[in-house]
């Protein structure tokens, strides 16, 4: 029996911590179903706090004109560690590195490039949701942070 609770207790220990938002896409100014996106991190070094940021993209095959929009997404667990600059995630009193400051104009940190730590997985779905009336099809996007246990 002790056995298997130390078995036990050592997968729950090196599972992957996940965070997960999901994000209402109802006030994009996209309307192709799928657009591209690309998922990166961002913050503010004023405030201290870091973010996902969703770059959707979509290039209309008929126009050259490419339409794009980015969309913040709080993370819970996510921050920007004052000391080195880097976005990390916290959960259970252990820091993962998420992304570290690349290119810095003038003392203030242009963007992040991410590290191999942390994942942002993003999946986008039509929901219904009932307005008491009828059935409205709205777009959602499911925003997984994955930090990987190595």
């Amino acid at each position: 029996m002790k056995i298997l609770i130390i078995i036990v207790a050592f997968f729950a220990a090196t599972a992957h911590a996940k965070t997960e938002t999901k994000v209402s896409l109802k006030h994009s100014k996209f309307q192709v179903e799928s657009p591209s996106i690309q998922p990166s991190f961002d913050a503010d070094s004023e405030l201290g706090r870091a973010w996902v940021v969703l770059s959707l993209e979509d290039s209309n095959q008929e126009d050259t004109l490419t339409q794009r929009e980015n969309i913040r997404v709080k993370m819970d667990g996510l921050s920007l560690d004052p000391a080195t600059g880097n976005i990390v995630y916290e959960r259970n009193d252990e820091k993962t590195i998420c992304a570290t400051p690349h290119s810095r104009i003038l003392g203030r940190t242009k963007y992040f490039k991410s590290s191999k730590n942390c994942n942002i997985n993003v999946s986008l779905v039509t929901i219904k949701e009932d307005d008491g009336f009828a059935l409205i099809k709205s777009r959602v996007a499911n925003v997984v942070l994955d930090t990987a246990k190595k």
